[in-house]
């Protein structure tokens, strides 16, 4: 069964009231029940965060070589759920929302990841740009290699 996402009436309301005034505020105004989101480097792409999200606000997008995590911040209710459920702490909401991103409702790729599949073990696995090599691979290797100083010593 899956998950249904809905904006909230409230969000689409707010927008809407956003979009109708937009000329009494100006460009660096912020709207302080809105917030942005931090994504820091920390961020491993498992994709928590976007799975849980109860409005859709932050999506993951996925291709046969990429997988982009998406933020709409027009719908974000502000649940921090995707504070709550990242394992490596790296998503932060900050209070306070430039007007125009509000009512633009864009949605922005806030951390992208390489997407490919290992050709030894053919585990998926996700990298950044500058990475090489499957994690579980290199994992493998450095316990074999542990293992190895331990019985025989250093080679």
């Amino acid at each position: 069964m899956a998950l249904e996402k809905r904006v909230p009436s409230r969000l689409s309301t707010m927008v809407a009231f956003l979009k109708d005034r937009l000329d009494l505020f100006s460009p660096a105004a912020r709207v302080p029940f809105y917030s942005d989101i931090a994504v820091e480097a920390s961020c491993s792409g498992c994709g928590a965060c976007a799975v849980l999200c109860p409005t859709g606000a932050l999506a993951e997008k996925r291709t046969e070589r990429r997988v982009d995590l998406e933020w709409t911040p027009s719908q974000c209710s502000q649940c921090h759920l995707c504070e709550e459920v990242c394992p490596e702490r790296a998503i932060r909401l900050c209070p306070g929302l430039e007007v125009l991103k509000v009512v633009e409702e864009r949605t922005f790729i806030i951390r992208s990841f390489g997407r490919d599949i290992c050709p030894d073990c053919q585990h998926e696995f996700l990298f950044l740009e500058g990475e090489t090599g499957c994690p579980h691979c290199r994992k493998q290797k450095e316990v074999v290699e542990d293992y190895s100083r331990a019985i025989y010593g250093e080679l």
